[in-house]
C-alpha cells in the first residue's frame, strides 16, 4: 500500500473508515486506503481503471464526471454500484475533488443500506399515495374526551403482549413510556393540540415486556369539531430501534466521507481528551457566524458551539457514541459524536460531524403530514376502499371492514372473490372488469355481496386498474352500500305493479280534484278510458244520490285526518249507478304538505248481493226455499204479538210425513230431496196468504194459521193439507204415495208460551200417528182439576 500523496491528511487517509482513492487524470487508481478491505483487496484496485469496477448502468455517468473534472470542474458527487470480492455490487457514494496538483481524490461511503432504505421509503410513499398498501406500523386511536386509546394488536405485539393483555387507555401508554421521554412526548402533544405546531410527531422509548426499551416514532393527526376543538387523535406507531442504529452508522459514515471536503453541508470537528477543538471545518459554519481559526485549540465548553451539546462530548470521551438532533432558528443539524481510540483501546479524542438536515427535515415533516392526512381521509371515507393485487386484498379501509362485518385488518390477505355469493359470481365480474382495466377504462356495476355473517348486501362496485406492475394486476375498488336504493327501486316496481294490476279502481287527482292518473281497473269498473278522464274534475262520476253536506263531511275528514273511507254511489259511463267502497287519502311531500289525493274504489255491488243471499240462507231452507227453524221462531213471535194485541187466535200445525223414509231408502236421497220440494209446494198451495209454512228439519214441516176465529178453522187447514197428500207424487217416472200426520196446538187456548205450543203440537202429531197416520189431532189442555186425565183428541 503506497502512502497518501497529501502528508497533512496521510494518517487520516490510511486509517479513515471511509473508502479513499487517488486517481490520475486518466481515471487509473494510484492509491487506495485500508477501508477497501471490506469490499475488495486494496492491491487489486491499484493500476486499474475506476470504470472497470463500476456497474455498467452507472459507468457512463462516472465517465462523464471524470471528463468534467479534467476540463475545469473541481468537485463532484457520484453514487454508484461498486463490484466487490464476491462479484456482488454494493452502493457507494463518492465525494470527488481535483485540486491543482492534477490528481483526482475520491472519498466514499458504503450506502447500500441507505439506498435500500430509500427504495423502501419510495415504495411506501407510492403505496400511501395509491391508498392501497398496508404497512407494518401499529395504529392508535385516542378519544380525547374519555382518554380511551385504541391500540391495535400490532402495537401490543411489538411490546411483547397479546391483544387482551393491555387495556386500551391512556394509562397503558404512560406506564410503558420511558420517564426520560415523558415530558418531550406530552410537550409535542400539547403543542399540536394548542396549534403551536402544525403536526404531531414524537420519537420516544417504550418498555418491552422483558424490561428493555425500544425506540418508536409516533405520528398522528387530530379531528376537530365545529368549535375547532380537538376530540380525537388517530395515528401510527413504528418501531425504529433498528432504523436508529442503521441511521447512526449511516450518518457516521457520511460524516467521515465529508472530512475531505468543505463543500458539503456539514460541520466536521475533532476534539482531544480535554475537549479542545483540533479540527473544525464545514460549509455550514458561515451560516452560524463561526470563524473556525479562532476556535482551534480552544475548549469547546468555554465557547459558543451550537452544533454540539456538552452531554454528547462527555459521552464520547467516556467511549460512547451518540447522536443528537439540534434545531436552531435557521438550521436543523444532526450531530454525531464518536470516540477515537488508539491501538491500546484508549479514548484519544472525539470525532464529530454535524450534518445540515434542514431541507431533509422539512421534507420529512411534509411527508409525515401527507401520510397522516391520507390515512385520516381513507379511514374516514364514507365508502369502502380496497387495494387488490393478484386477486387478494392488500389494504382496506375501516369503512369496508364495517360494511362487510370484518374486524380490523381481517380482510387483508384474503381472496377478493370471497365477498361474492359464489366463485362463479366473482369470475363473471372479473371477466367484465379486468379487460376494461387493460384498456384504461373503469368498471362500475351493482353486485350482490356476502358479509362475514353470510348476509347478502347490494353494493355498487367501482374499480380501476393501476399500472404499478402489470404482472401484479393491481386495482383500486370503491364499495358503496346501495341496499336502500335497491329496496326503494323494488318498492317502486312493486307499487307500479300493484297500481296496474289491482282489481280495485285507483285514481290520483291534484288538490283541485282533477284526475291525473288512473289504472286499468278504473276503466273496467267505470267504463271510462284513461284518455277520457285526464284533467277532468271528478264530478262526472257523481250519481246524484249524495247531497253537498255528504261531500263536505268527506272534505272535512280528509283535511283533519288525511283519510276517509265509506260507501259511495257513482255513475258509470253507461249511466248505470253502482255502489262502491271508496278509500280517500292525501299524498304529501317530504315536508308533509299535501300534493295529491289518491282514491281506491272497490265495487261492492256483488258483495251486497252476497250479503242478501247470506241473509236469505240464514233464514230459509236451501232445499225447499221455505223459512227454516230460525225464521219460523220469528214468525211465531210475530203471531203471538199480533194475537195478543188484537185478542185473536192462531194455530200451530206440526206436520210429519208418513212413509218418507222408505222412499228415501229405496230411491236414494236425490229422489227424497225432490219429493220434499214437491211437498213444500203442496203445503203452500194448501194454506192462506196470511199463513206461514216452514221446514224445521228432515221431513218435518210447520204451518202457522194466523187470525183464526175458532178451533174448527185450524181443522179445516189440516184437512185441506191431508187431502192434498192423498194425490200421488210423480217423480222421474215414479209414482210415490205418502201421507201426513198433523198435530195442532192453539194460542192462547193451549198455552201462552211459544215453546209450549211447539211441544204440544209435536205431542199431538205423535198421537195422530198412533191413531193410524194420515190424520190430525188437536191438543186441548184440560182444567186444572182434571190434569191427570188424558187430553181430549179430536
Amino acid at each position: 500500500m503506497t502512502p497518501s500523496p497529501l502528508p497533512v491528511i496521510n494518517d487520516f487517509f490510511m486509517h479513515s473508515p471511509a473508502f479513499a482513492l487517488v486517481l490520475d487524470k486518466s481515471g487509473v487508481i494510484q492509491h487506495a486506503n485500508l477501508a477497501w478491505s471490506s469490499v475488495v483487496e486494496p492491491l487489486q484496485l491499484l493500476r486499474t481503471s475506476l470504470l472497470e469496477w463500476i456497474h455498467p448502468y452507472e459507468r457512463q455517468t462516472a465517465k462523464a464526471l471524470l471528463m468534467q473534472l479534467t476540463h475545469g470542474q473541481n468537485t463532484g458527487n457520484l453514487c454508484c454500484r461498486f463490484r466487490a470480492n464476491n462479484n456482488q455490487y454494493r452502493w457507494l457514494q463518492f465525494q470527488i475533488n481535483m485540486p491543482e496538483q492534477g490528481m483526482i481524490y475520491l472519498v466514499g461511503l458504503d450506502v447500500t443500506d441507505r439506498e435500500n432504505q430509500y427504495q423502501r421509503t419510495r415504495d411506501s410513499e407510492a403505496r400511501y399515495t395509491l391508498a392501497i398498501q398496508g404497512s407494518d406500523q401499529a395504529l392508535w386511536d385516542w378519544n380525547l374526551n374519555t382518554n380511551n386509546i385504541y391500540f391495535s394488536p400490532r402495537w401490543k405485539a411489538m411490546l411483547g403482549f397479546e391483544a387482551n393483555e393491555l387495556a386500551d387507555h391512556l394509562d397503558t401508554l404512560s406506564a410503558h413510556m420511558s420517564p426520560l421521554d415523558f415530558t418531550q412526548f406530552w410537550g409535542a402533544i400539547e403543542a399540536y393540540l394548542d396549534k403551536r405546531s402544525d403536526f404531531f410527531e414524537s420519537v420516544h422509548r417504550l418498555r418491552h415486556r422483558q424490561g428493555h426499551y425500544l425506540w418508536f416514532m409516533a405520528r398522528g393527526a387530530a379531528l376537530w369539531d365545529e368549535d375547532e376543538q380537538p376530540y380525537r387523535m388517530v395515528g401510527t406507531y413504528a418501531n425504529i430501534t433498528e432504523h436508529k442504529l442503521q441511521e447512526h452508522a449511516l450518518r457516521q459514515s457520511e460524516a467521515q466521507l465529508r472530512l475531505v471536503t468543505s463543500q458539503a453541508p456539514i460541520i466536521l470537528f475533532t476534539l482531544d481528551t480535554e475537549a479542545r477543538i483540533q479540527c473544525l471545518q464545514g460549509s455550514v459554519l458561515p451560516l452560524l457566524e463561526i470563524e473556525p481559526e479562532k476556535l482551534i485549540g480552544q475548549a469547546v465548553f468555554q465557547h459558543h458551539a451550537p452544533f454540539v451539546s456538552q452531554e454528547q462530548i462527555r459521552n464520547a470521551l467516556k467511549g460512547k457514541s451518540c447522536t443528537q438532533l439540534i434545531e436552531l432558528p435557521e438550521l436543523v443539524l444532526e450531530t454525531q459524536c464518536a470516540p477515537l481510540f488508539n491501538e491500546e483501546g484508549k479514548v484519544t479524542g472525539v470525532l464529530g460531524l454535524s450534518l445540515d438536515m434542514t431541507e431533509r427535515y422539512a421534507l420529512e415533516v411534509k411527508l409525515k403530514e401527507a401520510v397522516a392526512e391520507l390515512e385520516t381521509i381513507i379511514d374516514n371515507s364514507m365508502v369502502g376502499i380496497a387495494y387488490v393485487k393478484r386477486g387478494t386484498f392488500i389494504r382496506v379501509n375501516s369503512k369496508l371492514e364495517q360494511l362487510l362485518g370484518y374486524g380490523d385488518n381481517a380482510l387483508c390477505g384474503l381472496p377478493f372473490g370471497m365477498i361474492f355469493p359464489s366463485q362463479l359470481d366473482y369470475q363473471q365480474m372479473a371477466k367484465q372488469a379486468y379487460p376494461r382495466f387493460s384498456r384504461g377504462e373503469s368498471y362500475d356495476a351493482g353486485h350482490l355481496l356476502r358479509t362475514q355473517h353470510e348476509q347478502s348486501l347490494w353494493c355498487r362496485l367501482v374499480g380501476r386498474g393501476i399500472d404499478v406492475n402489470p404482472s401484479e394486476k393491481a386495482s383500486i375498488w370503491l364499495v358503496e352500500d346501495i341496499s336502500v336504493q335497491r329496496q326503494a327501486e323494488q318498492n317502486l316496481r312493486l307499487a307500479a305493479a300493484v297500481f296496474e294490476n289491482s282489481a280495485d279502481a285507483i285514481f290520483v287527482t291534484d288538490l283541485q280534484n282533477r284526475i291525473q292518473r288512473v289504472n286499468p281497473a278504473f276503466t273496467r269498473i267505470t267504463g271510462y278510458a284513461a284518455s277520457e278522464v285526464y284533467g277532468r274534475h271528478i264530478d262526472f262520476l257523481n250519481s246524484g244520490r249524495h247531497d253537498n253536506a255528504f261531500f263536505q263531511r268527506v272534505r272535512d275528514t280528509v283535511q283533519r285526518t288525511g283519510h276517509w273511507q265509506g260507501e259511495v254511489w257513482n255513475r258509470k259511463k253507461s249511466g248505470e249507478v253502482h255502489v262502491s267502497w271508496q278509500s280517500l287519502s292525501v299524498i304529501t311531500n317530504e315536508k308533509g304538505l299535501p300534493m295529491q289525493y289518491m282514491s281506491i274504489l272497490t265495487d261492492i255491488s256483488r258483495l251486497q248481493e252476497d250479503i242478501e243471499n247470506a241473509r236469505y240462507l240464514a233464514n230459509y231452507d236451501s232445499l225447499t226455499r221455505l223459512p227454516n227453524r230460525l225464521l219460523f221462531h220469528d214468525y211465531m213471535q210475530q203471531a203471538q204479538m199480533k194475537a195478543r194485541r188484537y185478542g185473536r187466535l192462531f194455530a200451530l200445525l206440526f206436520i210429519d210425513l208418513d212413509g218418507f223414509k222408505p222412499v228415501n231408502d229405496q230411491y236414494g236421497h236425490s229422489v227424497g230431496d225432490h219429493l220434499l220440494q214437491h211437498v213444500a209446494e203442496r203445503l203452500q198451495q194448501s194454506v192462506r196468504e196470511t199463513d206461514r209454512v216452514a221446514r224445521i228439519g228432515g221431513d218435518e214441516f210447520t204451518v202457522i194459521a194466523n187470525d183464526i176465529k175458532q178451533l174448527e178453522d185450524a181443522g179445516c187447514v189440516a184437512e185441506k193439507i191431508i187431502q192434498k197428500f192423498t194425490e200421488a207424487f210423480e217423480l222421474d217416472g215414479r209414482v210415490i204415495h205418502i201421507s201426513a200426520s198433523i198435530g195442532i196446538s192453539v194460542y192462547p187456548e193451549d198455552s201462552n208460551d211459544i215453546d209450549m205450543l211447539i211441544k204440544y203440537a209435536d205431542d199431538a202429531m205423535y198421537r195422530a200417528k198412533a191413531q193410524g197416520k194420515g190424520c190430525y189431532c188437536f191438543y186441548h189442555a184440560r182444567p186444572a182439576s182434571n190434569l191427570k186425565s188424558l187430553p181430549h183428541l179430536v
